[in-house]
């Protein structure tokens, strides 16, 4: 009896090994299946990633070098051309001599108007400005003190007007400070049109602003 008992036990026990065995494999089988998909998942999310950034990249590479139109170091001798003032401490940014915008003064002239034809190489119209100044400041009492860029359409369009607030972005005094001005320009700009950089002191009675090494460059 108790052979015949255990013969039913041994029977099932093999059953279960064999179910237990059955059931690793096909476990086993669904894993593999599972790691495949995933790292095909991963490759493709990979690849797509790859993609992304190699197109962000793309549209974000460096854009085409500046070309320089005009400097400006105010060695000349002119109207509002010459030494600086006798200030503790103060000498020129570059050479002896810098652009004083003096007190009572409206208006000193950065570059005079000239066509862009003039400027540009081959006659191009350019898509973008920059304007780099350094600018020497006594204090906050220059007020409104504006550094401008303006091309002048002659009637033909809008003139394009664009300026920066140099008593706003210049907020340490007695030294040279850089600024810079950048300027989109419209599509339909004619080599005719008249470029021009000035100061603007729209305030009689602010303090003097010292300008030295003026740069321009654009964007063709």
């Amino acid at each position: 009896m108790a052979r015949r008992r255990s013969e039913p036990i041994r029977a099932l026990s093999a059953s279960r090994n064999d179910y237990n065995q059955s059931t690793r494999r096909c476990i086993q089988r669904l894993l593999l299946i599972f790691h495949s998909a995933a790292w095909g998942a991963r490759a493709r999310v990979g690849w797509l990633g790859g993609a992304i950034v190699a197109g962000l990249l793309t549209a974000c590479g460096p854009a085409g070098s500046p070309t320089r139109l005009a400097v400006a170091d105010f060695e000349d001798p002119g109207p509002v051309n010459g030494p600086p003032p006798a200030l503790p401490g103060f000498t020129a940014h570059s050479g002896a001599n810098v652009l004083t915008v003096a007190t009572g003064a409206e208006f000193a002239d950065i570059l005079p108007a000239q066509p862009l034809r003039a400027l540009c190489p081959a006659g191009r119209v350019p898509r973008r400005l920059r304007v780099q100044a350094w600018v020497w400041v006594p204090s906050g009492r220059i007020r409104n003190t504006i550094l401008v860029a303006a091309v002048n359409c002659a009637g033909r369009r809008r003139d394009v007007w664009q300026g920066l607030a140099i008593n706003q972005v210049v907020r340490r005094f007695h030294k040279w400070e850089k600024v810079q001005l950048t300027v989109p320009l419209p599509a339909d700009l004619q080599p005719t049109d008249h470029l021009t950089i000035y100061c603007w002191h729209q305030e009689a009675n602010g303090e003097a602003t010292y300008i030295d090494d003026v740069e321009v460059v654009a964007w063709l």
